[in-house]
C-alpha cells in the first residue's frame, strides 16, 4: 500500500474540481477524480489523476464507485466534494423533476457517498471537505433550490459531525463568495429565461441590472482557482478549521500561526466554556414544569 496521501475529488469535471485535481497532483497526492463526461477523461489523466465515473444523482453509480474503492482497499486522506452543478430559477419557475434530480445530486447522493466511504476514511483518519453554500445573501432569488440543497447538506454534516469526529474523521466546509467566475451572469440569464414574465421577472431584472453594473458593494468576486486553493488548503492543513471563507482565509505564515494558536488552545484547555447553570438541570425542569 502506498504511503502517499490519497484524495477522492468528486466533481472534477467542473472548473473548481479541475483546479483541485491539478493542485493535489502537483503536491504529490494520489488523486482519484470523478466525472460524468468522457471528454474530461484525457485531460484529468494528463494531470496525473485516476479517473472514475460517478453520477451523484444515481444511487447505482454511487454504490458501484464505493464498492470499487473498498474492494481495492483504497485509503482516503481526503474526500473533496466540489460538485458545482447549479439549479437557477426562482420559486415557482423550476419544475419539481429538476428539483428532485438536483436534490439527489447535491445532497442525497453526496450523503450516500460519504456513508459508504467511511471505512476508507477511517483507514487514514481522513477528512471530508465540502464546497458549501455561497457566502452572502445575493442571488437568493435565482438560486433558491440550489441554496436549499447546499444548506441541507451542511445541516446533515453538522448533525453527523460529532460521531465522525469521535471516530477520527474530520468535516470541513468551504464557503465560496457570491461571484465565482461567470457563474452569476449565467445564473441570472437562466433564471430570467425560466421566469418568462412570471411573478419574479421584475425582481430578477432589477438584481441583474445592479450586479452587472457592479453596484454590489461588499460582495467579493473570485475565480474557480481561488475557490480551489482554499479547498486544497483545507484538505492538506494539519489542523483544519471547521469552516473556511474564500477571501477570508489567512495564507502563508499567518495561517500557520493561527492554526498553531488554535491547536495550543485546545491542548491547554483554554477554549471558552459555556457558563455554568445556577442550578442543576433536573432542578430547573422540576421547578418550571407543572405537576401532573
Amino acid at each position: 500500500m502506498s504511503a502517499a496521501h490519497v484524495a477522492l475529488v468528486v466533481g472534477a469535471d467542473g472548473p473548481v474540481g479541475r483546479w483541485v485535481t491539478q493542485s493535489l497532483c502537483h503536491e504529490g497526492w494520489q488523486v482519484y477524480a470523478t466525472t460524468q463526461h468522457a471528454d474530461d477523461v484525457l485531460f484529468l489523466r494528463a494531470l496525473g489523476a485516476t479517473v472514475l465515473s460517478l453520477d451523484l444523482a444515481s444511487a447505482d453509480s454511487v454504490q458501484k464507485l464505493s464498492q470499487l474503492l473498498l474492494a481495492l482497499h483504497v485509503p482516503l486522506d481526503a474526500l473533496v466534494v466540489c460538485t458545482e452543478q447549479s439549479l437557477f430559477g426562482a420559486v415557482g419557475d423550476v419544475g419539481m423533476d429538476d428539483v428532485h434530480a438536483h436534490w439527489h445530486r447535491l445532497f442525497a447522493g453526496a450523503a450516500d457517498l460519504v456513508q459508504r466511504l467511511l471505512p476508507a476514511l477511517w483507514a487514514r483518519d481522513g477528512r471530508i471537505v465540502v464546497l458549501g453554500a455561497p457566502a452572502g445573501t445575493a442571488r437568493r432569488a435565482c438560486m433558491t433550490w440550489h441554496l436549499a440543497a447546499r444548506h441541507a447538506l451542511s445541516s446533515w454534516l453538522a448533525g453527523v459531525e460529532p460521531m465522525l469526529r469521535d471516530s477520527g474523521v474530520g468535516v470541513v466546509e468551504v464557503h465560496p463568495p457570491v461571484f465565482v467566475g461567470d457563474e452569476a451572469l449565467l445564473g441570472l440569464n437562466t433564471a430570467l429565461q425560466r421566469a418568462a414574465g412570471g411573478d419574479f421577472r421584475d425582481l430578477l431584472q432589477r438584481q441583474s441590472t445592479r450586479w452587472l453594473a457592479g453596484a454590489r458593494p461588499g460582495q467579493p468576486r473570485a475565480s474557480p482557482a481561488d475557490v480551489a486553493d482554499v479547498l486544497v488548503q483545507a484538505a492538506m492543513a494539519r489542523w483544519p478549521r471547521r469552516r473556511y471563507m474564500v477571501h477570508g482565509y489567512p495564507h502563508g505564515l499567518a495561517a500557520k500561526l493561527w492554526q498553531a494558536a488554535r491547536w495550543g488552545a485546545r491542548r491547554l484547555g483554554l477554549r471558552r466554556k459555556p457558563p455554568a447553570l445556577a442550578a442543576p438541570v433536573s432542578t430547573l425542569f422540576t421547578e418550571t414544569l407543572p405537576d401532573p
